[in-house]
């Protein structure tokens, strides 16, 4: 789902942003039943950066890249003023679903949705 690629969303005070919301995922038939499928998500990169492409937050989830293999949290440069060491870190989380990221930036970062019904087509 789109990786690399980003998209310049305007925010609620005319401002803009970048989003990047990258995924990959497999899907894998049931072994109990019949006819069932299931979605596995084997990684993923969201991202929110500035206008001028300064990542702001990132969540990733890249198993066997690097030596940190769960979902983490990276603060970065477009934050603003941050310790050099919480730049480099990455913080862990839970798994992150792109929906929940979405509405974060929605909700967090003031991304005017294109949608009224938003919360109902996150809510899936």
């Amino acid at each position: 789902m789109n990786p690399g690629n980003t998209v310049r969303v305007q925010s609620a005070s005319d401002s803009h942003l970048r989003v990047e919301i990258g995924q990959r995922f497999r899907i894998v038939a049931s072994e109990q039943e019949r006819l069932s499928w299931t979605v596995l998500v084997t990684r993923y990169e969201f991202s929110i950066s500035d206008d001028d492409e300064k990542e702001i937050v990132a969540y990733h989830f890249h198993p066997g890249e690097q030596a940190f293999e769960g979902s983490h949290l990276h603060i970065l440069s477009g934050a603003g003023t941050i310790r050099p060491d919480l730049r480099a870190a990455h913080l862990p989380t839970g798994p992150i679903a792109a929906q929940d990221f979405i509405l974060m930036a929605i909700r967090d970062f003031n991304v005017r949705p294109l949608r009224s019904d938003y919360l109902r087509v996150l809510a899936g």
